[in-house]
């Protein structure tokens, strides 16, 4: 594969400069622009102010976990969820993996057939090729032969057989693949793949068991293994377990990313006017007191405050309403979305509710970051920010032009000691949070990132190329984000976008008229994508995570010395890029398919 004649991958950088590592000379280095400091998750993971026009180089990445299944170790709600098939489950207090005890047992009855526990989710339709992968912990009681199962796109079961007392499998593996992890006291973890065929279905994963013999069908009512903790999720390979308890979380972990990206955001505000000092009146404190303390917030100082509720005389809540609260103007009609940093000080949940529209809510805790309740009217985010901080943000529609946010431990009592943590308070006109903002006296707006005008017509190939990017989006907020090649005007540009339409990836070639417009849906577009636009005469191919998406075959592209510049925006500045970029660069010619293959493989 040839060097691209522009490659950045945000390091180095100084006050209004983003260098690029190629090319060498600086013509690639871009031109940062706002008017106004910033902030970001540094190498440490601590936030930091960033100073006027400079570039944000952040390093705290959030990952979703992916376990399509509901009820994953909950046997209460599989009589619903589940189907037994000459089974028992029973709950015995037995260690695993996951617990220090309630493991489920899966027994069998006299019936003479199969024996078996399945679960089809049918919320869930499968991608055409793409795997996923179903997993679970199962240790060997009288059976120690279980059979593992997935119905494929094709509406085919594919069952793999595996021995727990030789860790052997019987058979082969078919069109599959599979594998094992042993694991202490007796427990191992299977795995089964699937994910290259078309069609579309909804996904059924079932475990089996045999009996002393060896055999599927089989009428002894001796038999049982335990088991706990399955997944089924996209992936090519087990993923660190997440357990789906109820089906209504939406788990994430963080990480300080070895591969740190650049932040572009678009303006916000912070309309609450004291967002770390948690002591001044803006906050009402109704029936407990918010006590000052050392411990560390997440900018690395030692200075948090603690929430902690009033008691009465008879140990209980002494009122109904235990709250820390601040009340914000808003515009009516707008969605407008809260946010605060949390942490456990003796009390592991957290409970944030509107007291002025229908009292919607969302419980969160502080030990996981688990939502543990959520009302209809919030849509709320946890992301994790490491040494026992989350900031949990609440998104709602407003149907008044005040937010009367109210936060409080979820416990039934107090002690009249026991507190949570609380930091960094914001409220923007946004439907999502965007980086933290500080605030004394008064709201403060951060001003939008722009970061254009790379490159000239001695970097870009105007005939030939390849347009490649790492990127993620912020939100799925309806707008068009776009990074384009261009000679600064509307008669000729390449754009690379996400689009104004749901969850769409785009590329557009215009030369004087529409050329090439041709777009990709994906799963979500605030997930990390490896995405290449490839351009020349009559070849214009769109390349994400290693899959030819999108392609048109007649075109034609521009003159010798045409595209001279490359922008987070569109041509002139308008529609700029908002998002996270870990790897952005420029070819000069139209890559190979297996070299697109490579590039764009995560």
């Amino acid at each position: 594969m040839a060097n691209p004649s522009i490659a950045l991958l945000p390091s180095a950088y100084k006050a209004e400069k983003l260098y690029t590592q190629l090319p060498v000379n600086g013509d690639g280095d871009f031109l940062v622009d706002r008017a106004s400091v910033g902030t970001r998750v540094n190498a440490q993971g601590l936030i930091e102010e960033v100073a006027i026009d400079e570039p944000r180089i952040n390093y705290l990445d959030t990952y979703k976990y992916r376990n399509l299944l509901d009820y994953s170790e909950n046997v209460e709600g599989w009589y619903s969820n589940w189907a037994l098939g000459r089974s028992t489950t029973d709950i015995v207090g037995l260690p695993s993996p996951l617990t220090d005890a309630d493991t489920i047992k899966l027994g069998s009855t006299s019936s003479s057939g199969s024996h078996l526990i399945s679960f089809t989710h049918n919320n869930t339709e499968l991608e055409d090729s793409t795997n996923y992968c179903w997993s679970f912990y199962i240790k060997a009681g009288t059976s120690s032969r279980v059979g593992i199962s997935f119905k494929d796109k094709n509406n085919s079961f594919t069952t793999n057989v595996f021995e727990i007392s030789t860790l052997s499998w019987i058979g082969s593996a078919g069109s599959v693949d599979r594998g094992y992890e042993v694991l202490e006291n007796g427990w191992i973890r299977l795995w089964q793949l699937d994910g290259t065929s078309t069609g579309a279905t909804i996904p059924t994963c079932a475990i089996y068991q045999y009996d002393t013999n060896g055999n599927l069908s089989h009428a002894d009512d001796s038999m049982y293994f335990y088991y706990t903790g399955m997944q089924f999720e996209k992936a090519d390979s087990p993923s660190e377990y997440q357990p789906k308890l109820t089906g209504n979380e939406v788990l994430s972990y963080s990480e300080i990313s070895a591969c740190p990206h650049l932040l572009l955001e678009p303006q916000s505000t912070n309309l609450i006017t004291y967002s770390e000092d948690l002591s001044n009146g803006a906050w009402a404190k109704n029936n407990g007191a918010i006590n000052s303390l050392s411990d560390v917030n997440p900018k690395g100082e030692a200075s948090s405050y603690e929430w902690v509720m009033n008691i009465g005389a008879d140990g209980t809540l002494s009122s109904s309403l235990n709250a820390f609260r601040n009340s914000v103007t808003v515009t009516n009609g707008v969605a407008v979305t809260f946010s605060i940093f949390a942490k456990a000080k003796g009390y592991d949940t957290i409970k944030i509710y509107d007291s002025n529209q229908s009292g919607d809510k969302t419980v969160v805790d502080l030990t996981n970051g688990e939502q543990t309740d959520v009302s209809a009217g919030f849509i709320t985010k946890v992301t994790d920010y490491l040494n026992g901080w989350y900031r949990i943000e609440c998104t709602r529609t407003m149907t008044s032009t005040t937010w009367n946010m109210n936060i409080t431990a979820n416990e039934p009592s107090a002690d009249g000691a026991s507190g949570i943590l609380l930091w960094g308070g914001q409220m923007e006109e946004a439907a999502y949070s965007t980086s933290y903002i500080k605030t004394e006296a008064s709201s403060v707006t951060r001003l939008g990132d722009i970061c254009n005008s790379s490159g000239n017509v001695s970097t870009f190939n105007s005939a030939e190329g390849v347009l490649y990017c790492e990127m993620a989006a912020l939100f799925d907020d309806g707008t068009s984000r776009n990074i384009s090649l261009s000679d600064g005007t509307n008669s000729n540009r390449i754009y690379l976008y996400y689009s104004s339409t749901s969850e769409t990836l785009s590329a557009t070639v215009y030369n004087g008229s529409l050329v090439v417009n041709i777009s990709y849906v994906l799963t979500d577009s605030t997930d990390f994508i490896k995405v290449g636009f490839k351009y020349k005469l009559n070849d214009f191919a769109l390349w994400v995570n290693g899959v030819e998406v999108a392609t048109d075959i007649s075109g034609t592209t521009f003159g010798a010395n045409t595209l001279n510049e490359l922008q987070f925006a569109q041509y002139g500045g308008s529609n700029d890029f908002y998002g996270k970029v870990r790897d952005l660069r420029v070819f000069q010619t139209a890559l190979t398919d297996t070299e697109l293959t490579t590039l764009t493989t995560l």
